[in-house]
């Protein structure tokens, strides 16, 4: 893993909406690639902050078999806990060089809030190639029912990026007035 707390600070923001379906919708017509879902050991990614240095931990990463998207598998666990330390930014990276994005037309995953603990209704996803440029997209698709989050890969060649790296999933301190919460991440997809 690379300099990640210094990734969303240099990342540049796009204006650009992402569809956001609820757990009743259909799923997309489309042939669908799940490429992660958390239940195999190749999972290539973790948890980070943007203050690695900090002594205090404010996110922790877990893979779960208890809340998931579906009957079978696993999520992965975003917790977060601002109260804790300086750190204003974190979240899950996910390692996808392999995998060939210029066939498809979309990148999607699911999320859900933690409805008893609490979390953000607001998630950055940050998509960055081998160059380390990065194009985010800010979501208020998190809610306590699953929701399908889903972001139109033109907004990629809009950035100039190509060779993709990394994905990051990430709660930022300044978009939510939850200090403490929970969200589960499954089943990111091309399509």
């Amino acid at each position: 893993m690379k300099n990640k707390f210094l990734l969303i600070s240099v990342a540049s923001l796009v204006a650009c909406s992402a569809r956001v379906s609820s757990e009743n919708a259909q799923q997309p017509e489309r042939a669908v690639f799940i490429f992660q879902d958390f239940s195999s050991s190749d999972f290539k990614g973790g948890i980070w902050e943007e203050f690695m240095n900090d002594t205090a931990v404010s996110f922790k990463g877990t893979i779960t078999d208890k809340v998931k998207m579906g009957d079978k598998g696993n999520s992965f666990v975003i917790d977060y806990d601002f109260r804790t330390g300086t750190d204003l930014v974190g979240g899950l990276w996910l390692g996808v060089a392999e995998y060939d994005f210029s066939k498809y037309e979309y990148l999607g995953f699911w999320v859900k809030g933690e409805p008893d603990l609490g979390y953000s209704k607001i998630i950055g996803v940050t998509i960055e190639d081998k160059f380390g440029r990065g194009v985010t997209i800010m979501s208020s698709g998190v809610s306590d029912d699953w929701n399908n989050i889903e972001i139109s890969l033109d907004v990629l060649k809009k950035g100039n990026l190509s060779d993709l790296f990394e994905i990051n999933i990430f709660i930022d301190k300044r978009y939510t007035s939850i200090d403490i919460g929970r969200c589960y991440i499954d089943n990111f997809y091309l399509k």
